[in-house]
């Protein structure tokens, strides 16, 4: 897999925010590639978070204190709006 390529195969925190794409349900394929890396790739403390700050917040310590590398999913857009919201 690509992806292995890139980052290796070893447990990662994966959080994503992709708050538009998440109407699309399973129509979307950047949701269902994202979803299918965080069940293959992540942690327990990885996952989706829309309005969820306590999951970011989690996933972040989790992630300092146990140095697992983090990756950050999200859309332009999306992003924008969480830096606006911080």
């Amino acid at each position: 897999m690509h992806f292995e390529a890139v980052f290796g195969n070893g447990s990662f925190t994966l959080v994503a925010h992709l708050p538009h794409y998440a109407e699309w349900g399973n129509r979307s394929s950047l949701l269902y590639m994202v979803d299918h890396l965080i069940r293959r790739y992540g942690d327990d403390h990885s996952g989706f978070f829309l309005d969820d700050q306590t999951l970011l917040e989690r996933a972040l310590a989790h992630s300092r204190t146990e140095a697992t590398p983090l990756l950050f999913f999200g859309a332009a857009f999306g992003l924008v709006d969480l830096i606006e919201r911080i």
